[in-house]
């Protein structure tokens, strides 16, 4: 995980609201592809946005939304992931 923390420090900067409600201050790297899902892709950063808490307490919450929603992805879908545009603020 050392190296996880300069990616995320990196996305957060890149991305300081929230990548999903696009108001509160991102603070959490999220795993479109859970990592226990996918550990192959903790490191990619096609697989990575940035959520403030509550959204990504939501997206834990909330699971079967967050699939129909794009904020979570199966593990078959990866290259979907990886080629799909990343939501910008």
């Amino acid at each position: 995980m050392a190296l996880f923390k300069p990616l995320a420090l990196r996305l957060l900067t890149d991305h300081p609201r929230c990548q999903r409600c696009n108001i509160r201050q991102s603070q959490d790297p999220h795993h479109l592809i859970p990592r226990s899902v996918a550990p192959q892709l903790v490191l990619e950063p096609g697989n990575l946005i940035a959520l403030c808490r509550p959204c990504h307490d939501w997206v834990k919450s909330n699971p079967r939304e967050a699939y129909r929603t794009g904020f979570l992805f199966r593990s078959t879908e990866w290259n979907a992931v990886l080629k799909k545009p990343i939501r910008h603020d």
